[in-house]
Protein backbone atom coordinates (compact mmCIF):
# COMPACT_ATOMS: atom_id res chain seq x y z
CA UNK A 1 0.00 0.00 0.00
CA UNK A 2 2.82 2.39 0.77
CA UNK A 3 4.31 1.70 -2.65
CA UNK A 4 1.08 2.74 -4.37
CA UNK A 5 0.91 5.93 -2.31
CA UNK A 6 4.51 6.71 -3.28
CA UNK A 7 3.75 6.06 -6.96
CA UNK A 8 0.64 8.25 -6.64
CA UNK A 9 2.70 11.11 -5.25
CA UNK A 10 5.21 10.80 -8.10
CA UNK A 11 2.45 10.74 -10.72
CA UNK A 12 0.77 13.77 -9.18
CA UNK A 13 4.11 15.59 -9.05
CA UNK A 14 4.59 14.91 -12.77
CA UNK A 15 1.05 16.17 -13.41
CA UNK A 16 1.73 19.42 -11.55
CA UNK A 17 5.05 19.95 -13.36
CA UNK A 18 3.40 19.33 -16.74
CA UNK A 19 0.57 21.73 -15.90
CA UNK A 20 2.96 24.47 -14.76
CA UNK A 21 5.05 23.99 -17.91
CA UNK A 22 1.93 24.33 -20.10
CA UNK A 23 0.71 27.42 -18.23
CA UNK A 24 4.15 29.03 -18.37
CA UNK A 25 4.49 28.35 -22.08
CA UNK A 26 1.05 29.72 -22.88
CA UNK A 27 1.55 32.84 -20.73
CA UNK A 28 4.90 33.61 -22.33
CA UNK A 29 3.37 33.34 -25.81
CA UNK A 30 0.42 35.48 -24.66
CA UNK A 31 -1.99 33.23 -26.49
CA UNK A 32 -4.78 30.93 -25.39
CA UNK A 33 -4.03 27.99 -23.13
CA UNK A 34 -2.89 25.07 -25.29
CA UNK A 35 -1.96 22.04 -23.19
CA UNK A 36 0.61 19.60 -24.49
CA UNK A 37 -0.96 16.30 -25.47
CA UNK A 38 0.53 12.87 -25.05
CA UNK A 39 0.57 12.45 -28.82
CA UNK A 40 2.69 15.61 -29.21
CA UNK A 41 5.15 14.38 -26.59
CA UNK A 42 5.28 10.93 -28.16
CA UNK A 43 5.91 12.37 -31.64
CA UNK A 44 8.65 14.59 -30.23
CA UNK A 45 10.57 11.91 -28.39
CA UNK A 46 9.94 8.72 -30.39
CA UNK A 47 8.04 9.16 -33.67
CA UNK A 48 9.01 5.73 -34.99
CA UNK A 49 7.62 3.94 -31.94
CA UNK A 50 4.27 5.68 -32.40
CA UNK A 51 4.03 4.32 -35.94
CA UNK A 52 5.10 0.89 -34.73
CA UNK A 53 2.49 0.96 -31.96
CA UNK A 54 -0.22 1.81 -34.49
CA UNK A 55 0.78 -1.13 -36.68
CA UNK A 56 1.05 -3.49 -33.69
CA UNK A 57 -2.36 -2.54 -32.30
CA UNK A 58 -3.91 -2.86 -35.75
CA UNK A 59 -2.38 -6.29 -36.22
CA UNK A 60 -2.95 -7.65 -32.69
CA UNK A 61 -6.45 -6.32 -32.05
CA UNK A 62 -8.39 -4.48 -34.73
CA UNK A 63 -7.56 -1.34 -36.72
CA UNK A 64 -10.63 0.40 -35.30
CA UNK A 65 -9.23 0.08 -31.76
CA UNK A 66 -6.43 2.50 -32.61
CA UNK A 67 -8.49 5.29 -34.13
CA UNK A 68 -11.37 5.98 -31.76
CA UNK A 69 -10.02 4.46 -28.52
CA UNK A 70 -6.27 4.97 -28.35
CA UNK A 71 -6.20 8.20 -30.34
CA UNK A 72 -8.79 9.57 -27.95
CA UNK A 73 -6.58 8.66 -24.99
CA UNK A 74 -3.34 10.02 -26.41
CA UNK A 75 -4.97 13.31 -27.34
CA UNK A 76 -5.49 13.99 -23.62
CA UNK A 77 -3.32 16.63 -22.01
CA UNK A 78 -0.28 15.18 -20.27
CA UNK A 79 -1.16 16.70 -16.91
CA UNK A 80 -4.66 15.22 -17.05
CA UNK A 81 -3.45 11.68 -17.76
CA UNK A 82 -0.85 11.72 -14.98
CA UNK A 83 -3.35 13.35 -12.61
CA UNK A 84 -5.95 10.67 -13.25
CA UNK A 85 -3.36 7.91 -12.85
CA UNK A 86 -2.08 9.52 -9.64
CA UNK A 87 -5.55 9.81 -8.13
CA UNK A 88 -6.31 6.21 -9.09
CA UNK A 89 -3.05 4.94 -7.56
CA UNK A 90 -3.70 6.99 -4.42
CA UNK A 91 -7.19 5.57 -4.11
CA UNK A 92 -5.93 2.01 -4.56
CA UNK A 93 -3.16 2.56 -2.01
CA UNK A 94 -5.28 4.22 0.65
CA UNK A 95 -5.22 2.93 4.19
CA UNK A 96 -8.04 0.56 4.94
CA UNK A 97 -9.91 1.31 8.13
CA UNK A 98 -10.92 -1.69 10.15
CA UNK A 99 -14.51 -1.63 11.26
CA UNK A 100 -15.28 -3.50 14.47
CA UNK A 101 -18.78 -4.91 14.65
CA UNK A 102 -19.92 -5.99 18.06
CA UNK A 103 -22.86 -8.33 18.37
CA UNK A 104 -24.50 -9.56 21.53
Amino acid sequence: MAVLRFIASLLLLIAVIAFVADVTRSSSESGPFQPTTIAQQWRTFAPDSMKAAKVTVGRALHPLVWDPVIVGLINMPVFMLFGILGVFAGYMGRRQHRVNIFTN
